[in-house]
Order: C-alpha cells, then sequence, then structure tokens
C-alpha cells in the first residue's frame, strides 16, 4: 500500500466508530468459520430457532413493494433472462451457479444482490392471484425451490450474498407477501414448498439475529430490524418472542439514531429517505408493542413531512447523493401510505400524482380501517414558500415559479457516509413545474469509471478548485477527508429566498482556498447564483449546470439561451475576472444501468484567487 493510500484509509476509518471495526472483523472471522462447517452452522440456527412454526394469525397489509407487471416478468423468465437494477442477465443460465454464489461479486453487485431479494417473485405471485390457471404460480415455485435446493446455509459462497443480512431481511418480508398474497388453496397444493419455506424463514431470522449489521449500521441496520418483525409475525414460538423484543428495542434506539429531529434521514439521501419511510411504515404494522408503534407512527410522520418538501412540482425526489428516479417507489406511493397508519399527507399545489394505476388499485384495496388499532391522524404542513431542514442541512423553495433544493448539509452522519457524493453546495431546480438543473443520479454500484463520475464534486452543479473532490470519495462507498458545511443561513420572504453557505473541502489544498455560495430566488422569474472563491494563489475554479436532457441550450454573449418547447430562458454569466464558458455533454443517470447524455452549462477561470461569479437565469423578455 502506497503512502498515500495509507493516508486515505486513516482519513476513512478514523471516523469510524470503534464497536464498527469490532463487528467487522468478528463477522469476518465467523463467515470463514461458517463456510468451512455447513452442517455445524445449520445445526447451530435449528437449535437457535427452536421450534418456531408458521403462526397461524392474520398478517397486516404491509405492501412493499407493490407488485409490478406479471406478464412482462413471466415472459423475460421464461426466456431466460432477468431484469433488475437496470440490467438484464442471463437467468438461470446453463451452468451450475444460477444464483451467483460464487461470483463473490465482481460484477452486477447490485443486480446479484437484488436476485436475492426476491422482490421480483412478488410479480409472480401478483400474477398468480390475478390468472389462477397461468403458469405465474408454477414459475414462482420451481424459483423457490430452486432457491432452497441451491442456497442453504453453509453452501459454498451462501453468506456473499444470499445470506447477506440486508438480503435476509429483505427476503423475509418478500415471503411474508408471498405467503399473505397466495390463497389457501395455492400453498394446498404446494404443501411440502410452504413447510420448506417456513422452515428456511426459522434458520435465516435465526442467522439474521447473529449477524445485525453492526458494523455498517444506518439504513442496512433498519432493514434487520424490519426482517426480525416480519418473522414475528410469520412465526410463531419460543424464539420468536426473543426476535419481537430484539426487533421493539432497536426500533426505539435506531428511530433517534436515523431520524433527526427534522424529520430527514440521517444518510442525506432522498431516496434511501424513501426506503427508510417505508421501513418504519412496516414496523409500525408489524411491531406488537403500542408504545414502540406511536414512536414508529410519529418519526413516519416527521419522515413524510421531509419528503413533502423535497419534491419537485412533478412529483420526483432530488437525485442528491445516492439517488435514482428508479430507485425507490414514487414518493406519492409512499405518502399514500400514510392512510395505513393514521397519518393525512396532502398533495401540495401543483404536484402531481405519479401512482401507477396497479399502485392505486393495491392502495385502495389494502386499506383498513386502522382506527380501531389506534393510529391517530395528523397532517403534515403543505409545502409552499421556504423551509430550512437545519438538522439534515437541505435548504427547499417552493415558489409560484421556482422550486429549488439546495444541498448545504454534511455528507452525512460520520461513521457510515457509504451513500454521499462530493456534491456539497450544489443543487437542484424546477422552474414553471419543468425540471431544469439536475443531479447526475446514480447509475452504478459497481467499482466503476460510473461510480467514480456520479459521486465526483466536477459532475455535480457546484464549483470545484483544482480538479479535486471537495469530499475524498473512493471505492465504492468510501469517504475520507469530509467537506463541512458552515455559515448556513436561509432567509424567506413571500416572494423571495435568499439562502447561503460555505464550506472547508478545499482548506487542505496549497493557499487554502474556500467556496461559499449565495443563491438568491426572486418570484416570479430571477433565480441568481452567486459564487465566490476566495484563499490566495493560483487555481483553476469550475463548475457547471447539468440540464434535464427536455431542454436545448444556444450559447449567446455572456451565457446561453434555454428553450423547451414553448419556454425560453436566458441565463447571463457576471464575473469580476475573465472567465470562458461553454455547453458541455455529460452523463445523467436517472436509473441504475441507464446513461442519457445531456447539455451542461460550464465556466472555468484560472489564475489567482479571490474570484465571483454570478449566474443569473431568468424568463426571456417578450
Amino acid at each position: 500500500m502506497s503512502l498515500a493510500s495509507a493516508g486515505r484509509l486513516l482519513r476513512t476509518v478514523r471516523h469510524l466508530r470503534a464497536s464498527q471495526l469490532g463487528w467487522r472483523v468478528r463477522y469476518a472471522v465467523r463467515r470463514r468459520r461458517e463456510q468451512r462447517d455447513g452442517p455445524g452452522l445449520r445445526r447451530v440456527l435449528d437449535r437457535l430457532a427452536g421450534n418456531s412454526r408458521a403462526s397461524d394469525a392474520p398478517l397486516p397489509s404491509v405492501h412493499w413493494p407493490i407488485p409490478g407487471d406479471a406478464r412482462a416478468r413471466l415472459e423475460e423468465l421464461e426466456r431466460g433472462e432477468l431484469t433488475l437494477a437496470g440490467a438484464t442477465l442471463p437467468f438461470p443460465g446453463d451452468g451450475d451457479d444460477p444464483w451467483r454464489l460464487r461470483d463473490a461479486g465482481r460484477s452486477h453487485r447490485l443486480w446479484t444482490h437484488q436476485l436475492h431479494y426476491h422482490h421480483w417473485l412478488l410479480d409472480l405471485a401478483g400474477g398468480h392471484v390475478a390468472q389462477p390457471t397461468g403458469a405465474c404460480g408454477r414459475v414462482l415455485a420451481g424459483h423457490l425451490a430452486d432457491w432452497l435446493d441451491r442456497c442453504p446455509a453453509g453452501a459454498p459462497g451462501f453468506n456473499v450474498f444470499a445470506w447477506n443480512s440486508y438480503a435476509i431481511a429483505t427476503r423475509i418480508g418478500a415471503w411474508g407477501q408471498v405467503l399473505r398474497l397466495l390463497p389457501a388453496d395455492y400453498w394446498q397444493t404446494h404443501a411440502g414448498l410452504r413447510d420448506r419455506l417456513i422452515q428456511s424463514l426459522a434458520q435465516q431470522t435465526a442467522y439474521l439475529e447473529t449477524h445485525l449489521e453492526w458494523d455498517l449500521r444506518a439504513n442496512h441496520l433498519l432493514r434487520d430490524i424490519v426482517g426480525l418483525a416480519w418473522a414475528g409475525r410469520l412465526l410463531q414460538g419460543p424464539a420468536v418472542h426473543r426476535w419481537r423484543g430484539v426487533a421493539h428495542r432497536l426500533a426505539r434506539e435506531q428511530l433517534i439514531e436515523q431520524v433527526a429531529p427534522d424529520g430527514g434521514h440521517y444518510e442525506r439521501s432522498p431516496m434511501y429517505h424513501v426506503h427508510a419511510m417505508q421501513d418504519v411504515h412496516s414496523l409500525a404494522l408489524l411491531v406488537t408493542d403500542l408504545d414502540v408503534r406511536d414512536r414508529l407512527v410519529d418519526a413516519w410522520r416527521r419522515m413524510a413531512d421531509w419528503l413533502a418538501w423535497m419534491r419537485h412540482p412533478d412529483g420526483t425526489y432530488p437525485l442528491l447523493n445516492d439517488a435514482n428516479e428508479a430507485g425507490a417507489d414514487a414518493p406519492a406511493d409512499v405518502l399514500a401510505g400514510g392512510a395505513d397508519v393514521g397519518v393525512d399527507v396532502p398533495e401540495p399545489p401543483g404536484a402531481t400524482d405519479k401512482r401507477s394505476p396497479l399502485s392505486l388499485s393495491v392502495a385502495a384495496a389494502e386499506r383498513t380501517d386502522k382506527a380501531a388499532d389506534g393510529f391517530v391522524s395528523g397532517t403534515p404542513s403543505s409545502p409552499s414558500g421556504g423551509r430550512h431542514f437545519r438538522d439534515t442541512g437541505y435548504i427547499v423553495w417552493h415558489g409560484p415559479m421556482w422550486s429549488v433544493f439546495f444541498d448545504a448539509a454534511s455528507v452525512g452522519p460520520d461513521h457510515q457516509p457509504g451513500h454521499a457524493h462530493a456534491d456539497t453546495l450544489t443543487l437542484e431546480a424546477s422552474w414553471r413545474g419543468q425540471r431544469l438543473f439536475i443531479d447526475p443520479g446514480t447509475g452504478s454500484y459497481d467499482h466503476d469509471d460510473v461510480r467514480r463520475y456520479d459521486r465526483s464534486t466536477g459532475a455535480h452543479n457546484t464549483v470545484t478548485i483544482d480538479d479535486e473532490d471537495s469530499s475524498e470519495v473512493w471505492h465504492i462507498f468510501r469517504v475520507g477527508r469530509r467537506a463541512r458545511p458552515r455559515d448556513v443561513r436561509a432567509d424567506f420572504t413571500a416572494d423571495t429566498a435568499a439562502l447561503r453557505a460555505g464550506h472547508d473541502g478545499y482548506d487542505h489544498l496549497r493557499g487554502r482556498p474556500a467556496h461559499e455560495r449565495a443563491i438568491t430566488v426572486q418570484e416570479p422569474d430571477h433565480l441568481t447564483i452567486h459564487d465566490q472563491v476566495t484563499g490566495s494563489r493560483d487555481h483553476r475554479v469550475a463548475a457547471g449546470l447539468l440540464l434535464h436532457p427536455e431542454w436545448h441550450a444556444v450559447p449567446r454573449d455572456g451565457g446561453w439561451t434555454l428553450e423547451r418547447g414553448e419556454a425560453r430562458l436566458v441565463v447571463e454569466l457576471e464575473a469580476d475576472r475573465p472567465i470562458a464558458h461553454e455547453i458541455q455533454q455529460r452523463a445523467w443517470h436517472p436509473r441504475f444501468g441507464c446513461e442519457i447524455i445531456t447539455p451542461r452549462l460550464a465556466w472555468s477561470y484560472t489564475g489567482p484567487l479571490p474570484l465571483s461569479v454570478k449566474v443569473h437565469v431568468r424568463q426571456e423578455a417578450s
């Protein structure tokens, strides 16, 4: 290892909690031992699971995720393919390792993880419910039986993907929904399969209990709790009481740690905020402790308020940090789940209900009267005007013409910034309900050029200095040196927003250059982005604004003209030193595995500091 790499590693691990390092070492040793003695591991798991058996109690109507297009899923499986996370790969394939147990994550990591989540099996279950005489039920049973045959505890490579704790917790929920969706006559036809599923559920829950992700924490640990809570409703027996108790205790603790007082999830990714909301929602329906349930509903209500603000007028969330448009359910779908827990979440003015007809029908069919269960109604505030989420760091403006999302946040919790990008002081914006300035998104969770680009400062709508990242993002999920926001202010009137923040991400460079950004919104038509870079010595300073692909950019003196249908905006540059400007072509990753090339309005400067650059965006005069 080089000296530079060693320094970067030290800057990364020094932020971790000592317990995380201890658990990582413990689990590494344990997993090697498990691979050497599969039969012994299964005996231990059976002992820990005790005499767990299927519960006779009715299952709650937890409906995350919502089943998708059964016909399309069946057709691709019959072709020997499976599409997950934006990639279509052979499945089950011709080899002796159709579930990729021995792949060890060399490629398509996210696809392989999602293969073992079994969410895609819900499409087949929904298809069988709609057409009991079709092929969906048969294909579903075949894949479940094959997974049970090929992926038992102790199989070579089992604990890389198949028995990864997050995968187990997610799969338990998916199997729970399969068991709830399919009618009794299906399980009578496949009685042996149901018995095997129950036995495997008990083993997997016992494994999960002893492999909770204390090394990663964050959204992984929250999902682990959901897995335990699902097992607490699917199974009965002495061990089940223990699993319920662990779920209740950890739910209390993790709500305090992970849900900030302002309602945002502490990883500061709108996409993972949605995932966390869904997990809190599921827990509220699964737990049996009334005090814990009340705490979960209160946390969900605050998270719903945060999400209601963190939406563009078209209903989508900004793609800040690790986020893309297909990586989580639509905010409208998630907020509609408030009816399940007694929380009324109205649509903001001008927002579009993005729920699909299928999700609307499923939601309507599964709504039950929760008042008898003790849920209390409450209504988050309706987004209009400005809001500074001080704990998570985002500043939002929703006006008649402009919606602006300003990232004045830290990269994430110090002990787990894995989903962070080096995007401090970036922004997204919509104008007249149309997406305008966009984040590059997230196209990959592999160790590749796409991942490096998506996390880099130069891909975002903010300033780079000397082509350095403001935070030291590296590998897939690691961060060394972190930018810290400072001097954050937000002032609002009825028709203006004045936002300001700086950060220390470039303090380590010679001359200690510093970036400060001020954003001013003057309704109805004027947005100004003012970047100031202070310090000494010569530096290269660059910035840009990535355009939604439906906008077309045309050069003009001192800036650009933007066109989208009949809409026309003028972008003008004002600088105290000579700067160059151009239209670049850059990648946008709105979904995993999807790349769209779109214009980027870029300016750059090389020379002594300080530097002041203003970008004015206004509607073209008629």
